[in-house]
């Protein structure tokens, strides 16, 4: 009888025991694999992003406020404008100023005559002194201009322009003789050839 029954339990022990070390070899070879493929450097690399990644996407996903959102950011393109309109106004203005200033230069000859205020003109005839002599001019214009220098008479001739400084056009007469022309004011006769600018009177021989 108990022959029979150990008969029985000698199978039943190397099955369990066959299953046991079946199921060991399985869980030990699951168990090799997934603590390999979680240890290993490559798939690491592959599949876990890196802190310098996952910061860079943080700081990308949530950028710093900017200081210019809002009011200033609508001003400044106004300012800058109103700058560029101020500066091309200012560069105009420079502009016509300077084109004003040369033409007011240019319209002043270096000529002091023509720098001087004319107070009156006269239309005097040509008194010839010689007996039967006609003067080549029969009459000249005669200008008074003023004069800043007390006491100074000076004049200024071009062919039958005369103008004069000093003297007062009322009291002119124009003389000719010997193929020159004089003036004569208040019993004094002053020799006037031609000249380019304002020269002293000087007193006939």
């Amino acid at each position: 009888m108990e022959e029979t029954e150990n008969k029985h339990i000698k199978p039943k022990f190397w099955l369990g025991f066959s299953v046991g070390l079946l199921v060991g070899l399985v869980f030990a070879t699951v168990f090799y694999f997934v603590d390999k493929s979680l240890n290993d450097p490559i798939k690491l690399l592959v599949t876990t992003p890196s802190a310098d990644t996952t910061e860079t996407e943080e700081k990308e996903a949530e950028p710093e406020p900017n200081p210019y959102i809002g009011k200033q950011l609508t001003t400044t393109p106004t300012k800058a404008k109103n700058s560029r309109s101020e500066s091309i106004t200012n560069t105009l203005s420079d502009t016509m100023l300077a084109e004003v200033e040369f033409s007011m230069k240019a319209e002043q000859p270096d000529n002091n005559v023509y720098q001087e205020k004319c107070l009156s003109h006269k239309t005097v005839t040509v008194k010839s002194l010689d007996e039967g002599v006609t003067s080549p001019i029969a009459t000249f214009e005669v200008e008074e201009w003023s004069e800043s220098v007390m006491n100074k008479t000076t004049y200024h001739r071009v062919g039958n322009l005369l103008k004069i400084k000093g003297l007062k056009t009322q009291n002119i007469k124009i003389l000719f003789s010997n193929g020159h022309y004089f003036i004569e004011t208040n019993g004094h006769r002053y020799s006037i050839p031609e000249n380019d600018d304002f020269k002293r009177l000087v007193l006939a021989n």
